[in-house]
């Protein structure tokens, strides 16, 4: 029976009645009386039920009606009676459905003493579910048995919703904590925490260095084939970072929130190589929000349901938001231990070479001292020697001075790699001067032999690199040459170049 009905029944039945005086107890309730009953519960924050011995529901006030997610009494009136599902569907705390029986009302005209109880509900053919705080009270007749059933609601939806949220949050921050700083680790991790919280598929993209595209860094959907096939989709097709709704995500800084997709609108807003992942799994709501860290956008998160009927809520874009913060640091942080390892490696390799480039001039100041040491012992340190060594002597100091600068240079080191100055040089002539340097420290036994172009040979090379090369090989001729064995330095054009080559009469290479 509606609430109106029920009022006017009551209404006939006080009109038959002989009038009372007023603060007259009676056995029966007037109809003035229960107007304005009906009047104060309407007012009251709560909400309130009357069920029949029969279960039947005989009033419910408007906040009963809010509370299990009807916008008024007269639309909860107006769905089909019966089992809960026509009018909504009930779950206990742990989203497991509760049968019609069990619901406390139902309980309470049988008798069953009813504790204070959290129930979810939802209105048929609605997407949100409300929870509310339920108390249930029996009206007991003269024999003691329940005749009524009175039913209290607190709505308690914002506080489950904000608990779930707090809960989520919390959830994705340990796991952030816990992860390595493995790059891919973290953006596989965000999107399945992602996915877990909030949608049926996930895509990372992140900004390249240069900042014109969005390249593919995660894609995650619980089912494998989808995301097999997905994964090899997204990266078959890159996108600028000004194209479609990621690209607006970019440039604008804010999210895009399409609650149900207009399925012709967004098969011709996407790249025609997605239309087979949307035609095989669908795509009916979409949220994506920015990565941001620190003022800056590293790129886009975006999440998709694929089921109709299930629209995400400007709830699930704020809590969207706050885990892409989150996975923004983690990734932040990541990215950063990714390139001070790169540094790492950068400078490793950097005093490597450098420690080998300055290994070559020292040996050659040693070998020259040395030089110098025995003619001394022999009385010949001469004005002409001292002409040809000082000179040479003073080339390899200052090259070892610039190596040295090189050394100190820090952007040198992040890079990993020394210099590289091309100048307009005679290779003929550093040739002959590398080699004239070698061949003054080597041993008589193993003759260096020269087979130059007459004329000079202008190349566009690096001259300290270029020594560097030359003085290495002569080096390893000399320490597997065996005794007596020629070395030979050859230079021919090859091409649009020349070829400078060494050979000697050793093991080899």
């Amino acid at each position: 029976m509606s609430e109106r009905a029920l009022r006017q029944e009551t209404s006939q039945k006080d009109r038959e009645r002989p009038a009372q005086a007023p603060g007259e107890a009676d056995a029966t309730t007037p109809a003035w009386s229960r107007e304005r009953l009906a009047a104060i519960l309407d007012g009251v924050s709560d909400g309130i039920t009357v069920q029949d011995a029969t279960g039947r529901l005989l009033y419910a006030n408007e906040a009963a009606a809010r509370a299990i997610g009807y916008p008024t009494v007269a639309a909860l009136l107006a769905a089909p009676a019966g089992a809960p599902a026509g009018r909504f569907t009930v779950v206990d705390e742990a989203g497991q459905p509760v049968p019609l029986d069990q619901l406390p009302g139902r309980r309470t005209l049988r008798g069953e003493p009813i504790a204070e109880q959290v129930l979810g509900f939802q209105r048929a053919g609605a997407t949100e579910l409300r929870w509310a705080r339920l108390k249930t009270n029996p009206v007991l007749d003269a024999a003691g048995r329940a005749q009524l059933a009175i039913t209290m609601f607190q709505d308690i939806t914002a506080q489950r919703q904000a608990e779930q949220t707090q809960r989520i949050l919390m959830d994705a921050a340990r796991a952030f904590a816990e992860a390595s700083l493995d790059l891919p680790e973290v953006l596989n991790l965000a999107a399945r925490q992602v996915v877990a919280a909030l949608g049926d598929t996930c895509v990372i993209r992140l900004l390249s260095a240069d900042g014109l595209w969005l390249e593919p860094a995660a894609f995650y959907h619980p089912d494998p084939a989808a995301r097999a096939f997905g994964d090899a989709m997204m990266r078959a097709a890159p996108e600028r970072s000004t194209e479609g709704l990621n690209g607006q995500v970019v440039r604008t800084g804010e999210p895009v929130f399409l609650p149900v997709v207009d399925q012709a609108q967004f098969v011709a807003a996407i790249k025609p190589e997605y239309h087979t992942y949307h035609a095989r799994f669908g795509t009916h709501s979409v949220l994506i929000v920015p990565l941001r860290v620190r003022g800056h956008i590293l790129g886009v998160l975006s999440i998709a349901r694929e089921t109709p009927g299930r629209p995400y809520t400007p709830a699930d874009q704020a809590l969207l938001q706050e885990l892409a913060d989150r996975a923004a640091v983690a990734i932040e942080n990541a990215r950063l231990y990714q390139e001070a390892q790169a540094a790492v490696r950068a400078r490793d390799q950097f005093l490597s070479i450098a420690a080998h480039e300055l290994r070559t001039p020292l040996a050659s100041i040693h070998g020259y001292i040395q030089l110098l040491r025995r003619a001394q012992a022999r009385g010949q340190v001469d004005a002409d020697r001292l002409a040809r060594y000082l000179p040479t002597l003073d080339s390899l100091a200052n090259r070892l001075g610039g190596l040295v600068d090189d050394l100190l240079d820090v952007s040198r080191l992040r890079l990993g790699q020394l210099p590289f100055r091309p100048r307009t040089l005679d290779l003929v002539a550093l040739v002959r001067t590398v080699a004239a340097r070698d061949d003054e420290q080597a041993l008589a036994e193993q003759p260096l032999l020269l087979d130059l172009p007459p004329g000079a040979c202008w190349v566009n090379a690096d001259a300290d690199r270029l020594e560097q090369v030359l003085a290495n090989l002569l080096s390893n001729a000399r320490k597997y040459s065996p005794a007596g064995g020629a070395i030979r330095v050859t230079l021919r054009p090859d091409g649009a170049g020349v070829l400078l080559c060494v050979q000697d009469s050793g093991i080899g290479l």
